[in-house]
């Protein structure tokens, strides 16, 4: 029954997506288009944690083996390989359910984003997320070879905002240094 649901949820969620491709593309200016393709990836981020769900062997309700494969994805969605952008991970094998994966997916998708926006660098631009659990707690390292933000960028973004939200309901804490974040989440077995 749950893997149904959240069928049903992916299926209206690609709906929306379609929506926002049609709609987009009526529009002419590129910033504008930029925005409508973060709001595309934001919404894509939720739909392919219930698919996660809805095609992974898990027996009990709301388990989400595979992490990795999951942000993976997510990276894909960004586009980093067409960017000249390197996209590393190195993620422990970690069991979460859907309500603890998909705002670390949101996070990471956030954090992608905004380094590919704001981020400056003449090289290739290097992005490396390491998760690993100790204990009770998640721990999130994400940094990016960009030097720090660019002029332009603003302290106070969507996307920050975001990162913000998802980490306060897990209630994590997260430090920012420069382009490295470093988040702490609990995380309830």
């Amino acid at each position: 029954m749950l893997k149904e649901l959240n069928h049903r949820v992916k299926n209206n969620l690609s709906l929306i997506i379609s929506l926002i491709k049609f709609q987009s593309q009526e529009i002419k200016e590129q910033f504008y288009k930029e925005k409508f393709k973060h709001l595309e990836n934001r919404i894509n981020t939720i739909a392919i944690a219930h698919e996660q769900f809805i095609y992974s062997d898990t027996k009990t309700a709301g388990e989400f083996y595979n992490l990795e494969e999951y942000l993976q994805k997510i990276a894909g969605l960004v586009n980093v390989s067409s960017r000249n952008v390197k996209y590393v991970q190195n993620i422990v094998a970690i069991q979460l359910n859907i309500d603890t994966a998909l705002p670390i997916g949101i996070l990471i998708n956030e954090l992608i984003s905004n380094s590919i926006e704001h981020a400056v660098s003449k090289n290739p631009l290097i992005i490396n997320v390491q998760i690993k659990k100790k204990r009770n707690l998640i721990y999130i390292t994400y940094v990016d070879s960009g030097t720090i933000f660019s002029k332009d960028s603003k302290k106070d973004t969507l996307g920050l905002f975001i990162i913000e939200s998802m980490v306060a309901q897990l209630n994590g804490k997260i430090e920012r240094e420069k382009s490295t974040f470093k988040i702490v989440l609990e995380h309830k077995n």
